[in-house]
């Protein structure tokens, strides 16, 4: 009988898997957020953050900009009192005519908007469907009028009873599956 055996890995749970260890990796290693673009126009081409606890300070005696620095201009004046400011992400925006500048400050305002602490709490949301789906995703067999057909297993989801990944199948999985392949750069089925 084809398809017997012991089941395979559970395709969506190993996909949202990866996708979050990964998500999570690389937002442990970034700048923590929130990340914002300044207020002062002159510093419009750059995203930044507080300086991370556990990095020496740069610029300030104990890595605190002096309350007394708000009445100077500039981009940490608006931060007195605060931890010191870095620089996360930096864009030309000088002679690249209007249409570049406006579409290179669309995208700081969106990578200051998707800092490090969004992305833990999408990998985290998709730790948590991948336990689910390992629940709720079983590896069983065909029936043909409620009965075992002897044929291929498949994937079936216990909160629809369809089966999962076939055309017109369980769409249970499906957003949280775009999220991992979108996040991996994937196309198509599998983990």
């Amino acid at each position: 009988m084809s398809g017997a055996g012991k089941a395979p890995d559970n395709p969506v749970a190993s996909l949202l898997e990866r996708a979050a260890r990964g998500m999570r990796e690389r937002a442990e290693a970034a700048t923590p957020g929130p990340w914002e673009r300044p207020l002062d126009i002159r510093y419009k081409n750059i995203v930044g953050a507080a300086l991370p606890e556990d990095e020496e300070p740069r610029q300030w005696q104990g890595g605190v900009i002096p309350e007394d620095f708000a009445r100077y201009t500039g981009y940490s004046n608006r931060y007195a009192g605060q931890r010191e400011r870095v620089v996360v992400v930096k864009c030309p925006t000088d002679s690249l005519g209007s249409h570049d500048r406006k579409r290179n400050g669309r995208d700081l305002e969106y990578i200051a908007a998707m800092h490090p602490l969004v992305a833990l709490s999408v990998a985290a949301l998709l730790e948590e469907t991948a336990e689910r789906a390992r629940i709720e995703l079983t590896w069983r067999g065909l029936e043909w009028r409620g009965m075992p057909c002897g044929c291929d297993q498949q994937w079936r989801c216990a909160l629809c009873d369809d089966p999962w990944g076939v055309p017109g199948g369980c769409q249970c999985w499906e957003k949280a599956v775009a999220v991992a392949r979108a996040w991996l750069g994937e196309k198509g089925e599998g983990s």
